[in-house]
């Protein structure tokens, strides 16, 4: 249900002194130009705005925020606004320097609006572009020389990126780069991604097994690791992330065709931490060696696999021993995806850190120790690849004057069983 434009019009103008936060997601019908832009200086407490998908906001729009709101303004959500150019984005820019989030999703901008972000938002934290494709490694680049602080960065679908260094963003906790096609392994650098806990980087074709062991090195704490579609992978980086990645939680190996099973039950040995294992469409696998190699792991007392996904995998069935035959059963909600309740094995550093986390009090910095811990529930990636906030809780939140965490890309945290 929508509100009628002219009561949405007379609660934002009598309200608009005592507003922090506004909402304004997908909402149809408003004329920003005649009843919101004049009421812009009036908002003299707005922390949070949200006018994604908006129809009506325009270059004018953003004007008026950056010249009325930039004392306040933490955090800002402009995805999807058609009539944006980089006009609009550089007045966001350089008016409301107090940014730590901003999401300029599916908006038609260039490097332009790029170099004046790097220039003019050193505060800012948390930073996402969804299908930016105008945006180029020179544009990308002075982003992440000029936004030091940014400890999220999603740049999924930049297409026109070859080659990204991130040595400026020392504190960067969650990397997406999802389907940014033209990333090979010797121009992506990981050296300078120590504090990494969270990487995406499925359907960049062009990386492969050098990629993951030069990345298993220089990040081990990495706790979530998405490789989906990277179809150049062998055994060679399970074998990797088996020797190096010990504090991973999740993994997605979906479409990744040369993998075998004696190398997913390598690592499901090896990481007995892991939480989370996507496998969907890895066609290989097959019932002989998925019941020869894992049967061990998997029965396992320090196990901690509670999601496991072989959807379009294997005939329904043929892995019937994950719930009958082991120890802790698990459900199969879906043909071929299972699930049992999580746990934490014994003598887990995580284990410890979570008990201390529980008798902490509840400020930021606990919150920001319980995300970083990866909660894992099925569709922890979500449908855009970032961790959700809400209901999953599992993305790491920034910590603003408003108190409110980044919403970031995902949303959907159900199981899509057409993926």
């Amino acid at each position: 249900y929508c509100f009628e434009p002219k009561f949405l019009h007379g609660a934002v103008r009598n309200s608009a002194s005592s507003l922090v936060v506004l909402f304004l997601s997908g909402y149809r019908g408003f004329d920003f130009g005649r009843h919101f832009e004049p009421i812009l200086p009036r908002f003299e407490r707005l922390r949070v705005v949200d006018l994604s998908f908006c129809e009506g906001v325009s270059d004018g729009t953003l004007v008026g925020i950056g010249s009325n709101l930039g004392s306040t303004l933490e955090v800002l959500y402009l995805k999807g606004l058609a009539e944006v150019t980089d006009e609009g984005v550089k007045a966001v820019a350089e008016g409301c320097r107090n940014l730590a989030v901003l999401e300029m999703s599916h908006v038609k901008m260039t490097d332009a609006s790029a170099f004046a972000i790097g220039a003019n938002l050193k505060r800012l934290q948390a930073l996402y572009f969804k299908d930016n494709y105008l945006l180029t490694d020179t544009g990308v680049a002075a982003i992440a020389e000029g936004c030091s602080k940014i400890s999220q960065l999603t740049l999924w679908g930049c297409i026109e990126l070859t080659k990204a260094s991130f040595a400026s963003l020392s504190n960067i906790t969650s990397l997406n780069l999802w389907g940014c096609h033209f990333l090979c392994d010797d121009h992506l650098d990981t050296g300078a991604l120590g504090a990494l806990r969270t990487l995406i980087v499925a359907e960049c074709h062009k990386l492969g097994d050098r990629f993951v062991a030069s990345l298993v090195e220089d990040v081990p704490n990495l706790q979530h690791l998405n490789l989906r579609y990277l179809r150049r992978i062998t055994d060679d980086s399970l074998y990797a992330i088996a020797r190096k990645a010990k504090n991973l939680f999740s993994l997605d190996l979906s479409f990744c065709a040369k993998l075998s099973a004696e190398a997913v039950g390598s690592l499901l040995l090896s990481l007995p931490c892991l939480s989370e294992l996507h496998l969907f469409g890895c066609t290989q696998l097959q019932p002989e060696g998925v019941s020869q190699f894992w049967t061990i792991p998997l029965t396992s007392e320090s196990s901690c696999l509670s999601v496991l996904d072989l959807r379009s995998c294997l005939a329904a069935g043929s892995v019937a021993f994950l719930t009958s035959q082991v120890s802790r059963p698990f459900n199969e909600l879906l043909p071929n995806f299972f699930t049992r309740d999580a746990r934490w094995g014994e003598g887990s550093q995580h284990r410890r850190l979570f008990d201390k986390v529980l008798s902490a009090p509840l400020d930021g910095s606990t919150l920001m120790s319980v995300a970083s811990l990866g909660k894992i529930r099925s569709g922890s990636f979500g449908s855009y690849g970032q961790f959700t906030w809400g209901n999953a809780a599992t993305e790491p939140r920034i910590k603003t004057t408003a108190k409110t965490p980044p919403r970031g890309d995902g949303r959907d945290t159900e199981i899509n069983n057409n993926d």
